[in-house]
């Protein structure tokens, strides 16, 4: 196993190689957290730049497979979509694809209004 990041807003990846459950497949595993809950806008410098930062760590590792296929639910779903341009393809659930609720409890204002209209993007 192997961990990159992780700690503060940083975030974390870390990937793993799997032999598929005795399938005969190979395939490597990458998990991504984004460790301020902030759907991935958040960067290590604190300046809402996230998703720039998390598309450059994905790039990287994925960067060498012919195949890349994302998979994420509410908070990871939100961040298949806004990385799905890195992929072939990408099953989510549940996503999160509005950060400017039209609910109060549902508003995310500890998130800067600009960033918020660029999650929508």
């Amino acid at each position: 196993s192997r961990s990159d990041g992780g700690s503060g807003s940083g975030g974390g990846c870390g990937s793993r190689s799997d032999g598929g459950s005795g399938s005969g497949l190979r395939f490597d595993v990458l998990f991504v957290l984004d460790p301020s809950l902030s759907f991935y806008l958040q960067d290590p410098a604190a300046a809402w730049d996230g998703l720039a930062f998390y598309e450059e760590r994905l790039r990287g590792y994925t960067r060498h497979y012919a195949h890349v296929h994302l998979l994420g639910d509410s908070m990871g779903g939100s961040a298949a979509l806004a990385f799905a341009r890195l992929a072939r393809s990408a099953c989510v659930f549940v996503p999160r694809a509005d950060l400017v609720a039209r609910t109060p409890e549902l508003s995310r204002e500890d998130v800067p209004a600009d960033r918020r209209r660029a999650f929508n993007e």
